[in-house]
């Protein structure tokens, strides 16, 4: 999938972020230190992330756990400042 259609296919702001500050999702969850399963599952609401991952997320992309699960609407904000490497 390229960037263009999975930002307008995502199902929430995580997502979104994800793509465009990362791309794949092999690539974020590399950067984090977690598997490409485990990112996936956390993005689809599958798994819940460790309140410490979560952190690391809301850090990195300068928005609560809250905000970044919720559906895009209308036009995207993206939420991530930089991306801390």
């Amino acid at each position: 999938m390229n960037k263009v259609n999975g930002l307008i296919n995502a199902k929430n702001y995580f997502q979104v972020n994800r793509l465009f500050y990362f791309g794949s999702q092999r690539d974020m969850a590399k950067q984090v230190g977690i598997s490409q399963k485990w990112l996936q599952d956390i993005e689809s609401g599958k798994r819940i992330p460790s309140l410490k991952l979560k952190a690391k997320f809301e850090e990195m992309f300068n928005a609560s756990w809250d905000e970044l699960m919720k559906p895009p609407t209308g036009n995207i904000k993206l939420t991530m400042d930089s991306v801390r490497t």
